[in-house]
């Protein structure tokens, strides 16, 4: 399980980094970070993740969406 969780969380760090100095509107950027999260909705379902792995995703997905809207 940790295997899978360590790739879920190198998904989400990889569409928040893709995201990051983007040229789309925040509403695009937004979306397509949402649809890369489709790998964490599908495994939670599926494995029991700690609340410290679902806060270090909180987190990663703050940063995603902050990356979206150009915000520091």
């Amino acid at each position: 399980m940790r295997t899978i969780k360590e790739v879920v969380r190198q998904k989400i760090i990889a569409a928040r980094d893709l995201i990051k100095c983007h040229p789309l509107t925040p509403e695009l950027a937004t979306e397509l970070f949402t649809k890369g999260m489709g790998i964490f909705h599908f495994s939670v379902a599926l494995i029991e993740w700690s609340e410290s792995e679902l806060n270090d995703v909180k987190q990663l997905c703050d940063q995603a969406y902050k990356n979206a809207w150009h915000l520091p």
